[in-house]
């Protein structure tokens, strides 16, 4: 059997050593920042959230995989769909 599961600070608790396959979601900092701001933190506090955790260039590093969520939604969706049928394809 196999999960997934979403853990957003996945790397920062050193959890990584129990799954078998990482995938990082990943935004570049401008928009990490103007999304943050748009759910309601502050522009000081959106900065502060960003600057606590692992530079981005280190979680990719220590991802499987990578997704880049800096287009639209359908975008995003391709590449999930994607590594789903690869991820089949390497099960079997």
């Amino acid at each position: 059997m196999q999960w997934v599961v979403e853990i957003p600070l996945l790397f920062e608790a050193g959890l990584e050593k129990g799954f078998d396959f990482v995938v990082c979601v990943a935004a570049n900092g401008m928009t990490q920042f103007n999304r943050a701001v748009a759910r309601g933190l502050s522009p000081a506090q959106a900065g502060q959230r960003i600057a606590s955790q692992l530079p981005l260039v280190t979680k990719l590093h220590l991802s499987q995989a990578v997704l880049w969520n800096e287009g639209s939604p359908d975008f995003l969706r391709a590449q999930v769909t994607h590594l789903a049928a690869w991820l089949r394809t390497q099960a079997r």
